[in-house]
């Protein structure tokens, strides 16, 4: 039963016979043809069939990883192209007799090249942007876990700049870098570089190369046989140069104190000289333990507040995970159901399209549920970075409403009319602005304003606010919220009622991270509401012009 409904992949058995040489796939589950495209009565009768779909550069790659794993009697692991997608299979061999059987798992890793073809997209911009870094350098370095050598396989374009030492000679011979590093200094930064790749932890060190002093933070990850960290290292001798100097002063100015603490270590002997003094100081020390009795009290109650808004973020945290698990199966049911549907023969085209129409809603919905959480996790961690590029604004609002009109009729509202007020519109507006960030910010508001709305409209725009300052603006017909909602619902894990969000649907997450994103670029958010008469959201970003060259 796990077999056949694993989504995404299929379980399999695979069989070599050590005698003859002859391989036969004795077991696939009912997931099979979904994921290989190949029938269940092909790869079970005729395992050569099953070769001849896999794009010819893997096959010599695979049979030899098979002839590997036989040999060794370790995992089968191998990625390889079927057809127009991208499969990994995953297998553990056992011997039976002359037989070694094999069982593993397929699955479908096409999204998962695709992502990778994105990251390396991505890595390419962040290479661009170690190329400029000022007085700082992006780099990478390896170690062999068997044979422990070391290496860089990567620095940015300021690395030399930023060491001293040539791109090229740090890149083609590591000891040229060591050999720099100041004597002192190298244990310790060995040492560093040890335990961080023993506890696979945050890398940190400052040594001196040359005449010069270098942070250097980077973190550790797991690739195959190697270690691999990503850092950066930043020239701080300026700052040594200046903690030195205060060293200094700190020096002298223990000095004072100290002379100052024997003056008055003199003045108190003096002081304990008469009982009438003893009585003052009694009473000041009484008079400290009556506001310490104070202060303790106080403490005592600020800590039983902590405590009560701890029990009720777990209470909230509790409610949002049963919501969550509702809100990730509802989709994800759906998903499996209509697979199911459509795998069979007896249904009509177009009933055939509904479903997979249902199938993408659904997806849609999953991933949407997906990123949010994906989102809010960025930002607890704070891996959220703004990009600021130059943008017509006017025109991005004309574009939001094209796409937000989509999400209308998705949603089946044909009784409301979303409008896009451009009465406060400045002309050739060109600003420099996140736009990902923004649309995200108004998908969630306007998003939430097709879900409340029945009827009615959905006005959105923009005007400015002050000189240096935009106000946008999303106002809808809906269902409203009462005045003690106006603040929870930005909140984490919070909802306006958790009996909507049955009704409704939702994880709760999207105004927070609205709230968060907002702020991010350097504005506020809020809502001005009337329970039934529909919402006002406002929020506020900087207006950084954007000067065209003529």
């Amino acid at each position: 039963m796990l077999g056949d409904n694993l989504p995404g992949s299929a379980l399999y058995q695979f069989i070599l016979d050590t005698r003859t040489g002859q391989m036969r796939i004795p077991y696939v589950s009912g997931t099979w043809e979904a994921v290989s495209g190949l029938p269940e009565d092909i790869a079970l009768t005729d395992i050569s069939k099953v070769f001849d779909a896999i794009l010819p550069v893997d096959l010599p790659v695979l049979m030899q990883s098979i002839d590997e794993s036989a040999r060794t009697m370790t995992d089968f692991i191998f990625e390889t192209r079927l057809h127009n997608c991208w499969i990994n299979m995953v297998a553990r061999p056992r011997r039976d007799g002359a037989l070694i059987v094999w069982d593993g798992i397929m699955t479908n890793v096409t999204d998962r090249k695709e992502t990778e073809r994105e990251l390396k997209a991505e890595k390419n911009r962040l290479q661009m942007l170690g190329d400029n870094l000022p007085n700082s350098s992006l780099y990478q370095f390896v170690r062999n876990s068997r044979t422990r050598q070391m290496r860089l396989s990567y620095v940015s374009g300021t690395w030399e700049a930023v060491t001293g030492i040539s791109a090229e000679d740090a890149m083609t011979d590591i000891k040229k870098v060591f050999s720099a590093i100041f004597a002192d200094d190298l244990p310790a930064f060995l040492q560093s570089i040890e335990e961080s790749a023993r506890k696979m932890t945050i890398h940190k060190s400052e040594i001196r190369l040359g005449d010069r002093w270098l942070y250097i933070i980077s973190r550790p990850r797991h690739e195959h046989i190697h270690i691999i960290w990503d850092g950066i290292i930043t020239d701080v001798t300026e700052r040594k140069n200046t903690e030195a100097e205060l060293a200094k002063y700190r020096e002298t100015l223990e000095d004072l104190v100290q002379q100052r603490t024997d003056e008055l270590n003199t003045t108190n002997e003096e002081l304990y000289a008469t009982n009438e003094e003893l009585y003052a100081t009694n009473e000041e020390l009484e008079r400290y333990r009556t506001e310490l009795e104070l202060m303790v009290e106080q403490r005592t109650a600020e800590l039983m507040l902590a405590k009560e808004k701890a029990e009720e973020c777990d209470k909230l945290k509790s409610a949002f995970l049963a919501n969550m698990s509702h809100e990730i199966r509802t989709p994800l049911n759906a998903i499996v159901g209509f697979l199911r549907f459509i795998d069979s023969d007896t249904i009509s085209p177009k009933r055939r399209m509904d479903y997979i129409q249902a199938i993408n809603n659904s997806s849609k919905q999953l991933t949407k549920i997906i990123n949010d959480i994906i989102d809010i996790s960025k930002i607890e961690a704070g891996q959220i970075n703004i990009c600021h590029i130059p943008v017509n604004l006017n025109l991005l609002m004309k574009e939001f409403r094209i796409l937000f009109e989509s999400y209308v009729h998705a949603g089946n509202k044909r009784h409301i009319e979303l409008v896009l007020d451009d009465s406060g519109f400045i002309d050739h507006c060109f600003i420099c602005i996140d736009t990902v960030r923004l649309r995200q910010v108004f998908d969630n508001l306007i998003g939430n304003a097709i879900k409340f709305t029945e009827k009615g409209y959905i006005r959105f725009g923009y005007r400015q606010a002050t000189p240096d300052q935009l106000e946008f603006a999303v106002e809808d017909t809906g269902i409203g919220l009462s005045p003690d909602q106006h603040d929870i619902i930005f909140e984490r894990f919070r909802q306006a009622d958790f009996n909507n969000s049955r009704f409704y649907g939702g994880t709760g997450l999207g105004l927070s991270i609205s709230r968060s994103l907002v702020q991010l670029m350097g504005g506020k958010i809020w809502v001005e509401s009337v329970k039934g008469l529909g919402a006002s959201f406002y929020f506020t970003i900087p207006f950084n012009k954007y000067e065209q060259k003529k």
